[in-house]
């Protein structure tokens, strides 16, 4: 194949990996909630499942799905894909939507198959339901389970008094005619959710760091769209009534909390199963022209 050939194959497989990129985000900011996920609780449920024409299945060691931050959780699983050269991409995203971990593995036809995830990492910090997805191939191949991770951790960054801390990152401000119980950032919306409590007629300015937020243009005042607003670039000021409880100012960008690293997997782990797909395609080729 010449130089010219390899470089356009390179392109388009890295062009079909960001595509994928894309489609596996957008996927998991519409599914949070995950109402597709399926909970394997019993023996004899698991055992109804792996008589089921399901290419792939999961479910949690000992049907254990609650966790601490320091767990070792091991997922078990069953594969009846029939190619054992299609690797199987494991991922898992966190409360928020956000991708934390990647695993691709390598399961013979008709086998179990364990993965296993350590709590304790710095990615897995949030109370709640992670997604565990595994996907041999098609959206057909896809199943998706959930356990829960409950009580907490402390917070890895200490802000100054005037500041709010929104998961770890610092983000200055000042308040009146309320307290200010919480603060979080959200991917999905692109905005900065504050949480007050005792709230009488006041006032809320913050100053996010670009490098947080970009592009705000709207404010929310307990899920209503909100005029008492004054936005220059990122200096937010906010007049609330009595009794507010959540304020969120959205913008048009807000910092992911995946790992770099993980992407990296990720797209390699896309790119593997083209690669995959091609030498299978060109195979078929060749015994197609043969018998011919």
């Amino acid at each position: 194949m010449s130089k010219s050939k390899i470089a356009l194959v390179s392109l388009a497989m890295i062009v079909i990996a960001v595509s994928s990129l894309n489609s596996i985000f957008a996927q998991t900011i519409q599914d949070m909630s995950c109402s597709s996920c399926i909970t394997i609780s019993d023996t004899k449920t698991l055992g109804l499942h792996k008589n089921l024409p399901l290419p792939i299945i999961l479910w949690a060691e000992n049907f254990d799905y609650t966790y601490d931050h320091n767990s070792i959780i091991s997922i078990s699983g069953h594969s009846n894909l029939n190619n054992p050269e299609t690797p199987i991409l494991i991922t898992v995203t966190n409360p928020i939507g956000n991708l934390v971990t990647v695993q691709q593995i390598m399961v013979a036809p008709n086998s179990d198959f364990n993965v296993k995830f350590n709590s304790g990492s710095p990615l897995w910090t949030k109370d709640g339901m992670y997604i565990i997805k595994a996907q041999g191939g098609g959206q057909s191949t896809v199943f998706k389970t959930q356990v829960e991770l409950t009580g907490g951790v402390p917070t890895g960054v200490e802000c100054a008094v005037n500041e709010l801390n929104a998961n770890d990152y610092c983000i200055p401000y000042s308040i009146t005619g309320a307290t200010v119980s919480s603060s979080s950032l959200n991917t999905k919306n692109k905005s900065i959710v504050i949480m007050l409590s005792d709230s009488d007629d006041g006032t809320l300015a913050i100053k996010p760091s670009t490098d947080i937020i970009k592009g705000i243009s709207l404010v929310l005042v307990d899920g209503q769209e909100w005029d008492d607003v004054t936005i220059i670039g990122n200096d937010v000021t906010i007049m609330f009534p009595a009794g507010t409880e959540e304020i969120e100012v959205i913008g048009t960008f807000v910092i992911p909390e995946f790992g770099s690293f993980a992407v990296l997997i990720l797209i390699v782990a896309i790119i593997t199963g083209v690669v995959f797909s091609r030498k299978r395609l060109m195979f078929s080729g060749k015994i197609s022209t043969l018998s011919n």
